[in-house]
């Protein structure tokens, strides 16, 4: 879905002759950021965490990086550290001067959307930009 939103993103900048800012909001470190049971000696480190991030940015960046340079589209990577990741990506398109937040929506439904929230409704709801929502 988020390639979805990329391709619909950087189309329409394109178009617009806009910029686009790639955004990945990330959990910071906690122990509580650790999505699985292990035991407490077992926990990654500081360090080891903010690699994982970087490695994980690096990835998603570069299909994002590339499909913006195949549309001659100029861009910025940014990742933010937030524990909330719609208050992230929503400061930070306010701390861009964002004119538009295009996103995905995975789509959960049912018990799934009840227990986690949708990051997409909470951006709807709570945001002063237009958002875009691909599915």
């Amino acid at each position: 879905m988020s390639y979805r939103a990329v391709t619909t993103a950087t189309t329409l900048a394109a178009a617009i002759g806009a910029e686009v800012v790639f955004a990945l909001v990330c959990f910071p470190y906690t122990v509580s950021s650790v999505h699985m049971p292990i035991p407490i000696g077992l926990l990654p480190s500081h360090a080891e965490h903010e690699k994982a991030n970087r490695e994980h940015a690096k990835h998603v960046f570069s299909v994002a990086e590339m499909i913006a340079t195949k549309k001659k589209v100029q861009f910025q990577s940014i990742t933010v550290e937030h524990a909330q990741p719609w208050r992230g990506l929503l400061q930070l398109a306010n701390t861009k001067l964002c004119d538009l937040i295009c996103m995905a929506s995975h789509g959960r439904g049912g018990l799934s959307a009840l227990l986690l929230g949708s990051e997409t409704q909470k951006v709807l709801t709570h945001s002063q930009l237009p958002v875009l929502v691909v599915r």
